[in-house]
């Protein structure tokens, strides 16, 4: 089965959504700087204002975690979308993309490659994207917009089957 599409900055930031919501280590270390670290800050400055007796160091603490939190919300959120922003001529251009009872096979204007079933590391899919992983972190990103309806059912099914 074979398909062309050409993916945009949008296809980009929805494949980092989805693989950082998905990433067991970044969702570890998001809880982590979302959540323990200011808690830390909150105790730490705290603790030492009990310590000192002077409530400018309470203050200092809740303002610190607060600063904290809101730094880090904020950096988790641009995240996916500033990935998106490096250029990247291989990833915005027309895909041509076959799968077979062999593998995957991708070429562009610029390159051709293929992975055979063994070297491919997952498959996922959501109501608007295919995405077959060939790293842990790289994926072919297939839009359903790109293609209908039936033809995105039928690329599911055969990447299942062939799996």
């Amino acid at each position: 089965m074979e398909v062309r599409y050409t993916n945009t900055k949008e296809d980009l930031i929805a494949f980092n959504e989805h693989h950082l919501a998905n990433n067991k280590a970044f969702q570890k270390r998001r809880r982590l700087n979302l959540y323990i670290s200011p808690l830390f800050l909150l105790l730490a400055f705290s603790f030492y204002g009990y310590l000192s007796d002077s409530v400018g160091f309470y203050v200092g603490g809740i303002l610190g975690a607060f600063v904290s939190y809101m730094w880090t919300l904020i950096a988790y959120k641009r995240y996916a979308k500033k990935c998106a922003d490096t250029l990247q001529k291989e990833v915005f251009c027309e895909h041509k993309v076959t799968v077979s009872e062999k593998g995957v096979s991708e070429s562009t204007q610029n390159s051709n490659c293929h992975f055979n079933w063994d070297a491919i590391d997952k498959v996922e899919y959501n109501e608007s994207y295919l995405y077959i992983y060939n790293t842990p972190a790289t994926a072919f990103v297939i839009p359903k917009r790109e293609i209908s309806e039936e033809v995105f059912v039928n690329m599911k099914k055969a990447v299942s089957d062939a799996m």
